[in-house]
């Protein structure tokens, strides 16, 4: 595939928000704990979209510091998603102290660690691994209890299949992006894989806030 075809399909997988947006607003106030969040979270990532969208093409600036900021306001909003979940095995304090403990490292990351490279490679790395194990803690907990009897019928199995193929597979990407994204021809490669997986994820939150709200 050529630079042309992936920057086309960057830029594709952009718009592919649109969709689980609309979804968002016609489903937010018949919404359950997870869709109601899953909404936010999505109304969130398109502000981020049209102002990096504003900040690069209009501004002609680096676009960075929104997506760093929203790094953090992403991984609270999963948290919550998943709250009932975590709820088994941590308490309400220690729920909000792992956003709080997660902020201050990006924080720290952001302004030290990391501060003259051009992706915070090691908050998202870090947010992937977390991430992922929330998930796994869904599934596992899922199958133990047999809660779901449906899971196709769950909004939380979409919003999980989503953010477990997303982060699973962008976790290689988001610990060695700063030092491939030197070379053009990868950087076109790697954000191309990073479309297909933005795309995916997309479509299992739409799903997830297509499905009938569970009962809570």
């Amino acid at each position: 595939m050529d630079n042309i075809k992936l920057f086309q399909l960057i830029e594709f997988s952009s718009y592919t928000i649109a969709l689980p947006l609309l979804f968002a607003f016609f489903r937010i106030r018949r919404s359950n704990h997870v869709q109601f969040h899953l909404c936010l979270l999505i109304f969130v990532g398109a502000i981020v979209e049209l102002s990096s969208y504003y900040i690069i093409e209009v501004l002609k600036a680096s676009n960075l510091v929104v997506l760093h900021i929203y790094t953090v306001i992403e991984f609270g909003l999963i948290v919550f998603i998943f709250k009932n979940e975590l709820l088994r095995y941590l308490s309400v304090r220690n729920i909000y102290l792992l956003i709080f403990g997660f902020a201050i490292f990006a924080l720290f990351n952001n302004l030290i660690l990391e501060r003259q490279l051009r992706i915070d490679a090691l908050v998202r790395a870090v947010e992937a691994i977390l991430v992922i194990t929330m998930v796994l803690v869904f599934f596992y907990t899922t199958l133990k209890t047999l809660k779901l009897k449906r899971l196709e019928g769950a909004p939380i199995f979409w919003v999980s299949s989503g953010l477990l193929f997303y982060f699973s597979t962008s976790l290689f990407i988001f610990i060695y992006s700063n030092y491939l994204i030197e070379s053009r021809e990868a950087s076109y490669f790697i954000w191309g894989l990073h479309a297909i997986m933005n795309t995916v994820q997309n479509i299992c939150y739409t799903i997830a806030l297509w499905v009938k709200p569970e009962i809570e």
